[in-house]
């Protein structure tokens, strides 16, 4: 992890990997891989693992924020050749899954700056995190019934939690795509701002939470996940999931980046 004196939210220079910043209590990690939609690898999970565990070793970062680069995509899920590659085996440890369970349980408040379509497992990933700021532009869907798949890298499991579960089938079964006011509306976002805005209300909010007790923030946070939580991991969900792959699920070769 690196530490400078840049803008928080200023895009990593690092294309295809995940960069780390930090500056005044607030470690920004940037999903940098713009030109594939920010589709994430398992060599990116491992980096944002990394990231996290970094972040919560070092008492000094209070707040990870988790990004994407460019202006046009948070993050379109798992990069569509590993996927094509995986066996029903492979998902029943599926990386996705236990690193974003991770990002979840850090210490840190983590805070989503989604500028962009946050797709699939993109939409996992900001699930998993405390706070979700949004630009306008920003679009939410989970596409992968479509392919035979589940969302199981959290979204069967966090979505009902998180909205209920009337929305979270809206999206699951009906493939609905929500806008950002949509999300907002539902409950899934805390904020929806202009695109120009994002990187300023998101460095607020982090600020925010800095000057407040770190042993008292990170109690409630725990105190108040464990008030919602139904099921504690989706084990289930990666059972029902290498099922569908080895059924034949997963065939995404017609899929576009920004549908990943």
């Amino acid at each position: 992890m690196s530490t400078d004196s840049t803008s928080p939210l200023d895009d990593g220079a690092v294309t295809g990997a995940v960069t780390g910043s930090v500056s005044d209590g607030v470690s920004v990690v940037t999903l940098a891989r713009a030109e594939k939609a920010n589709a994430y690898s398992a060599e990116m999970l491992d980096q944002l693992l990394a990231e996290v565990e970094l972040a919560d070793a070092d008492p000094e970062i209070r707040v990870i924020v988790i990004t994407g680069q460019g202006e046009k995509n948070f993050c379109a899920g798992a990069d569509r050749t590993e996927l094509a590659e995986r066996d029903w085996q492979s998902v029943l440890t599926m990386k996705s899954e236990s690193v974003f369970r991770r990002v979840r349980e850090s210490e840190c408040v983590t805070i989503a700056a989604i500028n962009g379509a946050a797709v699939g497992g993109g939409m996992e990933l900001a699930m998993a995190c405390d706070l979700r700021l949004a630009s306008e532009t920003a679009r939410f869907w989970l596409p992968e019934p479509n392919f035979g798949l589940l969302p199981a890298a959290g979204g069967t499991r966090l979505l009902a939690q998180l909205v209920g579960p009337l929305r979270a089938k809206e999206l699951i079964l009906a493939g609905r795509v929500w806008s950002a006011r949509e999300a907002f509306a539902a409950g899934f976002l805390t904020e929806v701002v202009g695109s120009a805005e994002l990187a300023i209300r998101t460095t607020e909010w982090a600020a925010r939470i800095v000057k407040r007790d770190p042993s008292a923030t990170r109690f409630a946070k725990e105190l108040i996940d464990k008030s919602i939580e139904v099921r504690p991991d989706s084990g289930p969900d990666l059972v029902v999931q290498s099922i569908l792959v080895a059924r034949g699920g997963g065939r995404i070769a017609d899929r576009s980046d920004d549908e990943a």
